[in-house]
């Protein structure tokens, strides 16, 4: 709920709850009026933390260990796809009958300007898509998640403000149109689908290197096949985790990786 900016809201709504009161003589300590708090966070971040001193100061932490039953059941596939041509590549997976035509998608963007452009994009492409992040107000991403839910737009652009506390139920498709930037926050965005024992599928475009044009002896020209940009350290800490290795594909159907004249 913090993370969705509703801070301010928790905190008003503690000043309202009843304080300890001194207890008349001879009362049990069983019968004193008190108040219990009790604070859940998939992960402890220096906020959290903030939180935990300001709401329960003498608190006790518990740390519960994640086990192999908490991971979620999702099949993980990746493209390979130049960076200037991720957009069209899922413009093409949305339009495509049998990829993401027909589903519903929670696509996550980097930061807020890359979700916005993205949503732009997708609705300018004929896409019906909401918007989600942290500089929204709260009636506006209310509004975006249970526009998505209902199933009034097919894809939900995202930023990490969706990655935790959001049940979405029955979502077959979550897509990181860009990376994470560590294995916890991939699998708290991979853990939006699949979740009580549903299918689901997480797609990752993985940036390729810009294609590299060399002489040849003959003193033509030769174009080198994208390669491979080099993979975040916490991929292979990933699959390690979810004891399931990323799939990379090829782009189903008559796709091509040119990135002349896209942005």
């Amino acid at each position: 709920m913090a993370e969705m900016g509703l801070l301010e809201d928790l905190r008003k709504v503690f000043s309202l709850l009843p304080r300890p009161q001194k207890a008349k003589a001879g009362t049990r300590r069983d019968q004193r009026p008190h108040m219990q708090v009790v604070l859940v966070s998939a992960t402890i971040h220096p906020e959290s933390e903030l939180l935990l001193r300001r709401f329960a100061p003498k608190g006790d932490m518990l740390i519960v260990q994640p086990s192999t039953s908490d991971k979620p059941s999702v099949k993980q596939l990746a493209y390979r796809v130049h960076p200037r041509r991720k957009t069209a590549l899922l413009l093409y997976l949305l339009r495509r009958r049998a990829s993401l035509r027909t589903h519903q998608v929670l696509v996550f963007a980097r930061t807020v300007l890359r979700a916005q452009r993205l949503h732009q994009a997708l609705t300018e492409g004929g896409i019906t898509a909401a918007l989600l992040h942290g500089d929204l107000t709260g009636a506006a991403r209310r509004h975006a998640l249970e526009a998505f839910k209902q199933g009034t737009v097919q894809v939900l652009v995202a930023t990490n403000v969706a990655a935790r506390g959001v049940d979405i139920p029955n979502l077959p498709f979550v897509v990181n149109f860009d990376l994470p930037g560590s294995p916890q926050e991939y699998l708290h965005r991979i853990g939006r689908t699949g979740r009580a024992g549903a299918a689901g599928t997480a797609i990752s475009f993985v940036g390729t290197l810009e294609t590299l044009e060399s002489e040849t002896s003959e003193g033509g020209h030769t174009k080198e096949p994208n390669q491979l940009a080099e993979m975040p350290d916490w991929m292979e800490a990933a699959q390690k985790l979810l004891g399931q290795r990323i799939e990379f594909r090829k782009v189903p159907g008559p796709w091509r990786d040119e990135p002349a004249g896209d942005s």
